[in-house]
């Protein structure tokens, strides 16, 4: 079987504060997830559940530190290859072939930080779009991208300890993380 893999990628929005960032990844297979949509006026737990259930979607995050991404406006292409090949890696149906992976990010994204990503693929045999999406309050997003939004919001809420024994959490390894800051940190806004 094959298909398509719709990704999304979205931060707590609390890097400049003393608690840290987390990063939330959204998965599917499901082309509904790529559907554009406003953000619900009420971001509610429900809401949340009802996509992740009923659109077949998968969550994955990670936690920074606020003295690592505290100025970093490139968290979220970062650590992205970290939670996508989790995901990729924990596919059950290892049958199912990816023909062409989608990535939504939320926020300004420079076109060095797209090549820098299409980089952290160019070993899987599949096409790969990536699109930023950042405007206004009444923009348009993809429905993967706001439950990632949703989902990273509620993870940050939650208490640390709490974070690092979920299944989703996709622990970075600091030296991993430090060696590819120095690919972004040439190309910052």
């Amino acid at each position: 079987m094959s298909g398509e893999l719709y990704v999304a990628l979205d931060d707590s929005n609390h890097a400049g504060k003393t608690g840290g960032e987390v990063i939330a990844a959204v998965f599917s297979h499901n082309l509904d997830m790529a559907q554009l949509a406003r953000f619900p006026k009420k971001k509610s737990r429900s809401y949340m559940k009802h996509y992740l259930r009923g659109h077949h979607a998968n969550f994955r995050f990670t936690t920074l530190m606020h003295d690592i991404c505290a100025t970093k406006p490139y968290n979220l292409p970062w650590v992205a290859p970290f939670l996508v090949r989790n995901y990729l890696d924990s596919l059950e149906d290892k049958a199912f072939h990816i023909d062409e992976m989608y990535i939504f990010l939320d926020g300004l994204v420079q076109p060095a930080w797209v090549d820098i990503m299409m980089e952290d693929f160019n070993d899987f045999d599949f096409d790969m779009s990536i699109r930023n999406f950042y405007g206004k309050k009444n923009k348009k997003y993809p429905q993967a991208l706001i439950l990632a939004h949703m989902r990273a919001t509620s993870l940050f809420r939650t208490v640390f300890d709490k974070l690092v024994n979920m299944k989703e959490y996709v622990p970075v390894p600091l030296e991993q993380l430090l060696e590819r800051e120095k690919m972004f940190a040439g190309h910052a806004v």
